[in-house]
């Protein structure tokens, strides 16, 4: 049979989503704000992503399925957009006056 790899955080996760370009790396976000890629054949993580200081929670993440883009819903009302290659943040925006809870990319990647 297949050997079962675990993989643990300190804080429940919140989210996952497979990196599309790489199906064994899935995008992982926690409850107390922290943004993790795995390698899911090793279990390792392979990067802890720099996610902004006024961050204390991730609700939702998506992925792009052509370019390296993480999108995260976080829990100040912000949209964070980062590289997955670095794990740098490009970019924060208000997302909307109240939490967001849920994203993802329409069908043709355009839209979010």
């Amino acid at each position: 049979g297949k050997e079962e790899v675990k993989i643990e955080s300190d804080s429940p996760y919140s989210c996952v989503e497979f990196l599309p370009a790489q199906d064994s790396l899935l995008v992982a976000s926690t409850t107390a704000g922290n943004l993790f890629l795995y390698d899911i054949v090793t279990g390792e993580e392979t990067l802890k992503f720099d996610v902004p200081d006024n961050v204390s929670g991730i609700y939702s993440v998506a992925c792009h399925e052509t370019n390296p883009l993480v999108v995260a819903a976080c829990d100040n009302n912000e949209l964070c957009f980062f590289d997955p290659t670095t794990g740098v943040c490009e970019h924060a925006m208000t997302a909307h006056g109240d939490v967001v809870t849920s994203v993802s990319f329409d069908s043709s990647g355009l839209y979010l």
